[in-house]
């Protein structure tokens, strides 16, 4: 999920970010933040979930997006895509 809305804010590598990308475990209930701007797609969202969650906790059994099944899936082909997986 996206959290939007905010002022423009410079992050410490000088690029400028509006949205905060939300990734939540409904298991355990860890949440973990990722800073991006509204020109992310697919592609971008996919970096920023290897980046900040497959690192610590692998591919997900299941992804839950308000963003309909074709996203997801475009997501999961995306993220296959870049960890070079054939699915």
């Amino acid at each position: 999920n996206f959290v939007t809305g905010f002022l423009l804010s410079k992050g410490i590598d000088s690029n400028i970010y509006t949205i905060i990308a939300m990734y939540i475990n409904l298991y355990t209930k860890q949440a973990h933040f990722a800073l991006t701007t509204n020109k992310v797609h697919t592609n971008g969202i996919a970096s920023l979930h290897i980046c900040n969650v497959f690192q610590l906790h692998k591919l997900p059994h299941s992804i839950i997006s308000d963003q309909g099944p074709q996203f997801t899936f475009k997501l999961i082909k995306v993220l296959y895509a870049k960890l070079i997986i054939k699915g």
